[in-house]
């Protein structure tokens, strides 16, 4: 592949992320709260986010995030590799429907988000906030080899230059999370 120049994750975390980046700066890009705010005071363009849940009492504001939206997406701050992350289609019987097609209940939906606020699927474990976010859609064009989840495209400038790109793909074996790149 390299001689292709075609670069693993492992070789772009080395030979660009780790010898650019700061340390004192990872913890702006952990929390995909403070990424998110970084990104929209630079213009940059990120999904709507309907609200953020920080503190176990506010756990029923969800509700009235969810009465207005029909689809949402509900994720931990702090989490990685797509663990966490809750998507919501519609409704189901009194409460939601998952991305699966399978229903959860509005208890059921607080006390995930007590997990996550309780640093479940954090890193390191830690104390986090729940993200509800728009729901973003996919691109007929990859309908055909995705998995339920949303694809998205990545792509890295480095020094104002385009170095790598990745596609994401949902996979039936991760759920739908967006983890085979």
């Amino acid at each position: 592949m390299r001689s292709l120049g075609i670069s693993g994750i492992n070789q772009r975390n080395a030979n660009y992320t780790l010898l650019v980046n700061q340390r004192k700066f990872y913890p702006l890009v952990d929390d995909k709260f403070l990424t998110k705010r970084l990104a929209m005071q630079n213009g940059i363009k990120v999904p709507q986010l309907y609200g953020v849940i920080n503190y176990h009492h506010q756990i029923p504001d969800v509700l009235k995030i969810a009465g207005v939206q029909q689809q949402f997406v509900v994720k931990p701050s702090m989490g990685c590799a797509g663990e966490g992350i809750l998507v919501i289609v519609g409704r189901h019987d009194g409460g939601f429907e998952k991305a699966n097609g399978q229903g959860i209940s509005t208890g059921d939906l607080m006390h995930y988000i007590s997990g996550i606020l309780s640093g479940l699927y954090s890193l390191g474990g830690q104390d986090d906030k729940a993200l509800i976010e728009y729901k973003v859609e996919t691109s007929t064009v990859f309908e055909k080899v995705a998995f339920q989840g949303v694809t998205d495209i990545r792509i890295i400038v480095y020094k104002g230059i385009t170095v790598i790109s990745m596609v994401r793909l949902p996979a039936k074996e991760s759920q739908g999370k967006a983890n085979l790149h």
